[in-house]
This record gives C-alpha cells, sequence and structure tokens, in this order.
C-alpha cells in the first residue's frame, strides 16, 4: 500500500504542560512527522499554571519538536489575556484556541484535525473540524471520559462532542468500553489503539550499567507522581518522618507537581518533622525526555497510588521506572494493573506494598529498601531486565501515531 502524506491540525497538551496527554502529544507528532505527515500544535501550554509546568520553556519545546521532526512539526501557543479582562474572571482558553485554529485554518488546507483530550481541546476541535469541513478524530484519557464527564454541566458538551467526530481512539479495556458505550460512541466509530513500547526519544534502548554500592551513601528515594491523597503522597511522607527519626539514612527527593493545595499541606507535613525536613529536596517537574535521567539519578523510586478513583487508570511510572535502572517501590494496585504484573514478584523485582495506607506494611517496606542497599541494586538490575524484555518486543512507534497513520492509508482520498 502507498503511503499518503497528510496535514495534519491537532488540538492539545504540550509541553511545558506536565503529564502524560501532553507527553503523548509530543512523541506523537514528531513520530508522524518522522512517517512523512506535516503537523501544526494548537494548545495553550505556555499558559500552564506553574504546579502543572515543566521547567522548560514554551518555545525550547516547540524547537525541539520541529528540530525531532526536520521542520514537520509546528506548535502554535495561545497567550495570556492582557487586558482582555472580564467579570466572572477566565482565561478563555477555548475561545483563544478556537481563533488561534481558525488563523491556522485559513492559511493551511488540513486533511483532517485531531482533538486530543476532550476538554478544552476536543471540543475546539469539532468546531474548528465543522468550520472547516474536515473529518474529526478524538483521543480521550481517563479523566476526561470518566471523571469530567460526570459533571453535570459538561456531561452533554463531551457526549456531544464525541458523537461529531469521524473516529474516537481508545482503548480495548471493558470498563473503558462501557463507558464509550455510556457516552454514546458507537462501536464502528472506535479505534483500539494498541500497546507500544515507551517512546524512544524519552527512553533510549540503551544498556545501562548497574550503580555501584557504597555503605556510607545515603539511598535516595524519589516521589515522582503529581502530589495527592490517592497517590499515596501523605502515607508515604508520614512513614518518612518516623524512618527519618530512628535515624535511617536517606535522602528524600520530591517533584514539586500537582494541586497548590495539596503541595501547600505536603510541604506542611514534611516540615512538622525536622528530621525529615533536612533529608528532603523539592524539585521542579522535568519535560519528558529528561523524565529518564531524574528516574536513573535515583535509588528508589515510589508509585503508590491506592483507591484512585478512575478504575481504568493504569499508570505508566512502573515501566518508566524499570527502564531507567531503578529499584521501585509500588501498590499492589498499580502492580496489579501492569501488564507484565505477574513479573512484578515482592523483593526480587520491585518492592510491593499491599496496602500503603497501613502504617507498619508501609514502615517495613521502606525501612527494608532504605536499609539493603546491595538487595535494592540487585532488584533495579531485574527489574531492568524485565523491561528490556517487555519493551523490545513491542512496536516503537507510539501506538497514537500508528493507530491515526493507519487509520488515514486506509481512508478514501479525497475527490476519489
Amino acid at each position: 500500500m502507498t503511503k499518503r502524506a497528510a496535514r495534519i491540525l491537532v488540538v492539545g497538551k504540550f509541553p511545558p504542560i506536565q503529564g502524560g496527554v501532553s507527553a503523548q502529544v509530543f512523541a506523537s507528532v514528531v513520530d508522524l512527522a518522522k512517517a512523512g505527515h506535516t503537523v501544526d500544535v494548537v494548545t495553550n501550554s505556555d499558559e500552564v499554571e506553574i504546579n502543572f509546568r515543566c521547567n522548560v520553556s514554551f518555545s525550547d519545546a516547540a524547537n525541539l519538536a520541529k528540530r525531532l521532526s526536520m521542520g514537520k512539526v509546528s506548535v502554535y501557543s495561545t497567550t495570556p489575556n492582557g487586558s482582555a479582562r472580564a467579570i466572572p474572571q477566565s482565561q478563555f482558553f477555548t475561545e483563544k484556541l478556537y481563533g488561534l485554529g481558525c488563523r491556522l485554518i485559513e492559511q493551511n488546507e488540513y486533511d483532517f484535525i485531531v482533538g486530543w483530550y476532550l476538554a478544552p481541546y476536543g471540543m475546539v476541535a469539532a468546531a474548528l473540524a465543522t468550520k472547516a469541513k474536515k473529518v474529526l478524530l478524538l483521543c480521550h484519557a481517563g479523566s476526561d471520559a470518566f471523571r469530567l464527564a460526570q459533571h453535570a454541566d459538561m456531561s452533554f458538551t463531551i457526549k456531544d462532542t464525541l458523537r461529531s467526530a469521524h473516529r474516537v481512539l481508545t482503548y480495548d479495556h471493558l470498563k473503558i468500553r462501557n463507558q464509550m458505550d455510556l457516552l454514546g460512541v458507537k462501536e464502528e466509530k472506535r479505534i483500539y489503539i494498541n500497546a507500544t513500547a515507551l517512546p524512544e526519544i524519552y527512553f533510549p534502548k540503551t544498556r545501562i550499567s548497574p550503580k555501584s554500592v557504597d555503605a556510607s551513601t545515603p539511598l535516595t528515594l524519589l516521589h515522582y507522581s503529581k502530589i495527592g491523597e490517592a497517590k499515596g503522597s501523605f502515607d508515604l511522607v508520614r512513614s518518612l518522618t518516623r524512618l527519618s527519626e530512628r535515624k535511617l539514612n536517606f535522602q528524600f527527593f520530591c517533584v514539586e507537581l500537582g494541586w497548590p493545595t495539596a503541595i501547600e499541606k505536603f510541604k506542611n507535613a514534611v516540615a512538622t518533622s525536622e528530621t525529615l525536613s533536612k533529608r528532603t529536596k523539592f524539585l521542579a517537574p522535568v519535560p519528558p525526555w529528561e523524565v529518564n535521567t531524574m528516574l536513573s539519578a535515583a535509588d528508589l523510586v515510589v508509585c503508590l497510588e491506592r483507591k484512585f478513583d478512575i478504575d481504568s487508570h493504569s499508570p505508566k511510572v512502573p515501566r518508566e521506572v524499570m527502564a531507567a535502572g531503578s529499584t521501585l517501590i509500588v501498590s499492589r494496585e498499580v502492580a496489579d494493573k501492569q501488564p507484565f504484573s505477574r513479573s512484578l514478584v515482592n523483593k526480587r523485582t520491585a518492592i510491593v506494598v499491599d496496602d500503603p495506607n497501613d502504617i507498619q506494611q508501609l514502615d517495613c517496606a521502606l525501612e527494608m529498601a532504605i536499609s539493603n542497599a546491595v538487595l535494592m541494586r540487585s532488584i533495579a538490575t531485574q527489574g531492568r531486565f524485565i523491561s528490556e524484555a517487555f519493551e523490545g518486543h513491542l512496536p516503537t512507534q507510539t501506538a497514537y501515531a500508528t493507530a491515526i497513520g493507519n487509520w488515514w492509508n486506509l481512508s478514501k482520498p479525497a475527490g476519489k
């Protein structure tokens, strides 16, 4: 089959917005460009608030995408309101994204439009597709299709946006299938995306030499996820407070990421313990192409999510930690959601905590990890072997780029 090059308009998140969707968009548009397509991205990432912002400028992120794509990816962000103010206060993201998209539509002829994350990006993409009379593809995450769609005032808008799509990129997971049914997405409109390896631009497939073990050097423990109750953040700080007061030797690093109230509460909890405060350093969120470096620099990385309100949520943090060659400390809830869950064996390939909210369980797991550097290095090495075996058999092109490219190549050319 002859591959056809497309010109694509994507409306979605992009670095410096932190998070999985932003990282997916970045890697996917670069992969689409490498496959021969030209992609313009409309985003509001230059306006993201500081607590969800990576320590990279919008221009640097956009220039990197252009460089990696050999000039085939261009990124455009909305700008601050300035004197354009109104009551009640609003950032006018929907209006500005639509206006920026309209300008690009007037300047370029697009083959189709992609909305990536339903609110506000999917809604804006739907309006642009209607205006330009173009086919609309939508990509959803968990928080938009589940949490936002449950809001009484947003439910209809999200359902209407999904109904307007030609295709919806989604996952073949029972609970996601059921949610798509509830949101009115017909089966024939769905494109189920397949598992792919971690993007090589983030996690290059290079062999990692095992770290040397120095008993006199304290192990470093990293909290890499958003700060929050369901993330196990406060379970962790309570346990580390107790362990620090028992004079265990460790250094604690925490990425300062999350809602302001949660960050403030977490910092206050750390500050209540003088011994923990002395061992703690807060780090700025890094862009996705620097995550591997951050993770590999830590001895231990925690992912203690429990009782998360979206059942289908399956964090990729364990895959990233194991690929980086660090020791994973993970909740049973997250471990069981991994595609290689049977390979996550406590004290062999990871430290698995059945219930992080159980004080004794978490204290015992963390104390054992902090006090056994040689064992932790062995666990990290075994985890890396699992990562290499799992990631190595998966396709390297991102799942979304593959799905979009395959759909485009099978679609009927315009005018035929």
